[in-house]
């Protein structure tokens, strides 16, 4: 056991022992507290590091007391019990964060992944049902990825997806939300309240991904798009909505290659 009164309980959690600190109202390490010691007749505090299964330090663990006095065997059991409980329960938090993270995100890009854009959507299409709303997908294609991947590497073109990412992920609110569907491949669904706003969408969109340059080689992407009301909305499933704006975006990457 310490008695610490000029050492802070996180150096001591470090080595793993008991804290044991008397006299608080008098040691300057809790100077900013006393108000609060004043307040709840506090004199003595103890406390025991709450540590990870693999003996990481997660937290601390106080018990204040109002008289200057040791603690028992069985008190400080039931500390050292409460400190395991709370291990299990941070790393359990900890571990379905982790979970949740890997079913919801692409691994590369950071970006939600085909799962998690289609339970997004869902509840986006559940909103506005019974909205004067709109609903505006955009698929998002780089153009000649396969051949930039060919002539500069794999490593380059992870790279160019993560780029594309980010100015994508630059769109995210409440009302509009972006994906990676695989390979070169992006999706983006918003809530917009009429046609005009879902043209000012797409362009933006459009004006922040097109002609980005990557150590000197400049990348260009095509984007389709697909609109529709909320009171239709009920008719058509996702994967036609992606269809959609898959199919619009071909003709747009046709289109600019002819031109």
């Amino acid at each position: 056991m310490i008695n610490p009164n000029k050492i802070h309980f996180e150096s001591i959690c470090e080595k793993e022992k008991i804290i044991i600190s008397e006299h608080i109202t008098t040691n300057n390490e809790y100077r900013s507290y006393y108000s609060l010691k004043t307040i709840n007749s506090v004199s003595s505090c103890y406390g025991l590091p709450i540590l990870s299964s693999r003996k990481k330090i997660l937290g601390i663990i106080y018990s204040h007391c109002p008289q200057n006095s040791l603690m028992t065997d069985n008190e400080y059991e039931l500390l050292e019990m409460a400190a395991t409980i709370c291990s299990i329960s941070i790393e359990k938090n900890i571990k379905e964060q982790e979970l949740n993270y890997i079913a919801s995100y692409d691994c590369l890009t950071n970006i939600w992944n085909r799962r998690a854009f289609y339970r997004q959507i869902n509840k986006s299409i559940k909103d506005i049902k019974f909205k004067n709303k709109y609903i505006i997908i955009f698929y998002v294609d780089i153009d000649k990825f396969k051949m930039i991947n060919d002539q500069h590497g794999h490593r380059f073109g992870d790279r160019v997806l993560k780029k594309y990412a980010s100015k994508l992920k630059q769109f995210n609110n409440e009302k509009t939300g972006a994906a990676r569907l695989g390979g070169d491949e992006f999706i983006v669904y918003s809530e917009v309240n009429c046609l005009i706003e879902a043209n000012v969408k797409k362009n933006s969109i459009l004006s922040e991904l097109n002609k980005i340059e990557i150590d000197g080689v400049l990348i260009t992407a095509s984007i389709g798009s697909y609109c529709i009301h909320a009171s239709k909305i009920q008719d058509v499933s996702i994967d036609s909505m992606i269809n959609q704006a898959d199919m619009c975006m071909y003709k747009e990457k046709h289109l600019s290659r002819s031109l």
